[in-house]
């Protein structure tokens, strides 16, 4: 593929990279890496990306030799991931052995029961039962290792509740039912529950600035914020982790400021209009705009107040659900859209995800860089990345308008073929494609 000389006064550097397949013989080196998801990624998401690609690489469908052995590599990270207790070892230890001796090391949380149903006296003399479901606290207990490998990594754009909890704590087992309600309510709109034990990982515990058990506490992007409320209830939970959140994940959208929200994907974000007949932004759009902000900026229209009917109209929405516009390079017209009464989170993140790029957006960062140009080994076909190295001045605005037409035109899918651009101002040309190279076995061609 090439793309033409724009003009004669400034040279343009294209690259075409291509993703190469590799060929796994049943060894299970990274089983993340081979489904192609996070380390954070949901059951959901890693049984979605096993159907997709076990669709993909079915013996049936794909006659050659390496196909049988990629198929039963894929299966096999699968069956890794989607066993809790592997995966867990996985991720503290790295272990992938199904047969592993780690495995019949399991910790023994039968003393947990030592309350059992034995009615025991306090120093009044008074009798009380402690709550069994204390064993709730056990099952999503993690330790040091795995919280800070995947509840504060740096890449987690989740919302986490950690609950810190210790066996002999009385006041942890009276809260326990309005805790698993709220996990309950909570954990479908898409936060993150975990326990500590605050005696077993006391490292842990001291460092999220905790004192006391119970402790409920409420981790954004690696800051810990104390939930410090004497109740416990669903409401006041909501309210701290709206309180929370940063203030700039939604902007809020009239009909004065539509113009100048829509046509703001020069910062390198796509546009997002959530239209709610309500006042208070839903729960599961604030996170769902704080785990895509890097990528997405949200709007939140409010169809009640009165400022907004230009836009209404404009998108012809409808004023009685919720509605979920998705606007790429031209704000005239959304590119995807969703409108339902209470549009569910795995729906909405599954819209918003396959719709976090422009059509031609700019690698500015190591991350972004990954998602458009993924260099994934289990593709049976290949997939082409088309990037413009160019300088972020008015003077190459010509090239970066000609590649954009090109990719608004173009009648490849985006599975196939991405075009994306990047400013060599940071980096020389070399050094760029160098780390490019590096992590993709590009070939360039320059035209």
């Amino acid at each position: 593929m090439t793309i033409p000389v724009i003009n004669n006064h400034f040279k343009i550097t294209v690259l075409v990279l291509f993703a190469t397949s590799h060929i796994f013989v049943h060894a299970i080196n990274d089983p993340y890496t081979i489904l192609g998801v996070k380390n954070i990624a949901t059951t959901q998401e890693i049984r979605r990306a096993y159907k997709q690609l076990a669709k993909e690489w079915h013996p049936d469908k794909i006659h050659n030799d390496g196909a049988s052995e990629n198929f039963i590599t894929i299966k096999l990270a699968y069956e890794l991931l989607s066993d809790t207790d592997r995966r867990l070892l996985f991720d503290r230890h790295g272990i992938t052995d199904e047969d592993s001796h780690y495995l019949q090391k399991k910790y023994d949380y039968s003393g947990y029961n030592r309350f059992s149903i034995d009615r025991d006296e306090d120093t009044f003399g008074k009798r009380f039962v402690i709550d069994q479901n204390i064993v709730l606290y056990h099952k999503l207990s993690v330790t040091s290792n795995y919280f800070e490998k995947n509840i504060l990594s740096s890449g987690a754009k989740k919302v986490h509740l950690v609950m810190f909890y210790n066996d002999w704590c009385f006041k942890c087992t009276r809260i326990v039912s309005a805790f698993k309600k709220i996990i309950d309510e909570l954990e479908p709109l898409g936060i993150n529950f975990a326990t500590v034990n605050a005696v077993h990982e006391e490292s842990t515990f001291r460092k999220t600035g905790a004192v006391q058990v119970p402790q409920l506490v409420l981790i954004l992007e690696g800051r810990f914020f104390l939930y410090r409320e004497h109740t416990f209830t669903l409401k006041k939970i909501v309210d701290f982790i709206r309180k929370k959140l940063p203030l700039n994940i939604f902007q809020h959208i009239e009909n004065d400021n539509l113009n100048d929200f829509l046509g703001g994907w020069m910062d390198n974000r796509v546009r997002a209009l959530a239209f709610e007949p309500r006042n208070l932004i839903r729960l599961r759009y604030l996170l769902t705009a704080f785990e895509f902000h890097d990528r997405i900026a949200f709007g939140f229209v409010n169809m009640n107040n009165g400022r907004s009917n230009n836009i209404i109209d404009l998108f012809k929405v409808n004023t009685s659900l919720d509605t979920v516009l998705i606007f790429n390079e031209d704000s005239k017209s959304y590119t995807a859209s969703v409108c339902m009464a209470e549009i569910p989170t795995q729906t909405l993140i599954d819209v918003v995800s396959a719709n976090q790029f422009l059509v031609l957006p700019r690698l500015s960062s190591q991350a972004i860089f990954e998602s458009v140009c993924p260099t994934e080994w289990s593709r049976p076909r290949k997939r082409l990345c088309v990037i413009l190295i160019t300088e972020n001045n008015r003077r190459h605005d010509v090239a970066r308008v000609a590649l954009r037409d090109i990719a608004l035109k173009s009648n490849y899918s985006l599975e196939r073929v991405r075009f994306a651009y990047m400013f060599k101002d940071l980096e020389t040309v070399e050094q760029k494609f160098a780390h490019i190279q590096f992590l993709t076995k590009a070939q360039p061609i320059y035209q």
